[in-house]
C-alpha cells in the first residue's frame, strides 16, 4: 500500500503542477508577508513580535484550510480551483484557527515552559517535563492526520483532534512513516523556494494516506472478523491503482519511449 501511496501523490501533484505552484504561492506570500511585519513589529516593541507572530500562524493556518480541501479534491481525481477559495474557507476556517492556536500554545509551551519546569529541578519540575514532552510529542504525531480528517471526516475541532489520536494509536508505524516523509517533503520544496511540492504537495500526500487508509477500515466494518493483521490491500486499492494507470516516471519524462 505505502508504495502505490507514494505513486499516487507523485501523480496527483505532478498532474496539478501548475495549480499546485500557484496555490502554494499564497502560502510563501503569507509567510512573506508576516515575516516583515515581524520585523517591523520587532522595531516597535517585543510584545509585539510574539503577537504578530501568532496572528501569522492563524491567517497561515485559514489558508491552509482552502489548501487542504484542495488536495482533497486532487486526491479523489477532482479538479483544484481558485474558484472554490471562500467556500472552503468557510467550510474549514473554525478548525483552522483551532490547530492554530494549538500549533500557538505548543510553540510557546517548548519555548517557554517546558525549560521554566525544567529548570526546577526535584519531582515536580521533572514530572512536569516529562508530561510537557509527551503533550509536544503527541501533538506532534497526530498533527499529519488532522487537516486530512478536518477534510475527510468531521468538521468539529474537538471530534478532529479525537480522531486524529485514535488514526495515530492505531496506526503508529504509518502515522511516524506519515510525519517523516511529510518533513522530507517540506525539506526538498525549500529547494524550490516552497512551491513544489510545496505545502498543497505535502498536504496531497497526506489527503492520499488518510484515503487509502480508510479502506482498512471501511473493510474491518463490512468484516467483522477479519484479521486486523492481514489487510488485502491489493483488492481495495485496485480501483485506485486503475485509475492511476501503469505510469513510471521515465514515461513521465520521455512519454514517447513508455
Amino acid at each position: 500500500m505505502i508504495r502505490f501511496l507514494i505513486k499516487k501523490a507523485f501523480f496527483d501533484t505532478w498532474d496539478n503542477l501548475i495549480q499546485a505552484a500557484l496555490i502554494n504561492l499564497g502560502a510563501v506570500l503569507i509567510i512573506a508577508g508576516f515575516l516583515g511585519l515581524g520585523k517591523l513589529a520587532l522595531s516597535l516593541g517585543e510584545v509585539m513580535l510574539p503577537l504578530t507572530l501568532a496572528a501569522g500562524i492563524i491567517v497561515f493556518f485559514v489558508y491552509g484550510g482552502f489548501m487542504a480541501l484542495t488536495a482533497k479534491d486532487i486526491a479523489f481525481y477532482g479538479q483544484p480551483s481558485f474558484k472554490n477559495f471562500f467556500s472552503y474557507i468557510a467550510k474549514t476556517w473554525k478548525a483552522s484557527i483551532f490547530y492554530a492556536l494549538m500549533v500557538i500554545l505548543i510553540f510557546y509551551t517548548w519555548i517557554f515552559l517546558l525549560p521554566f519546569y525544567n529548570s526546577i529541578g526535584g519531582a515536580i519540575g521533572f514530572v512536569a517535563t516529562i508530561v510537557l514532552l509527551w503533550v509536544i510529542f503527541g501533538f506532534v504525531l497526530i498533527s499529519p492526520w488532522f487537516f486530512p480528517v478536518a477534510s475527510q471526516l468531521d468538521t468539529k475541532p474537538i471530534k478532529i483532534l479525537k480522531k486524529s489520536f485514535l488514526l495515530a494509536l492505531d496506526n503508529p508505524g504509518f502515522t511516524l512513516f506519515l510525519f517523516f516523509s511529510s518533513i522530507i517533503t517540506f525539506i526538498l520544496s525549500l529547494f524550490t523556494a516552497l512551491l513544489f511540492p510545496g505545502f498543497t504537495g505535502m498536504l496531497i500526500w497526506q489527503q492520499d494516506a488518510l484515503k487509502l487508509r480508510m479502506y482498512k477500515y471501511e473493510y474491518l466494518e463490512e468484516n467483522k472478523n477479519a484479521n486486523r493483521k492481514k489487510i488485502p490491500w491489493d483488492a481495495l486499492i485496485a480501483e485506485d491503482r486503475e485509475r492511476v494507470g501503469k505510469r513510471t516516471l521515465r514515461g513521465m519524462i520521455f512519454p514517447w519511449k513508455d
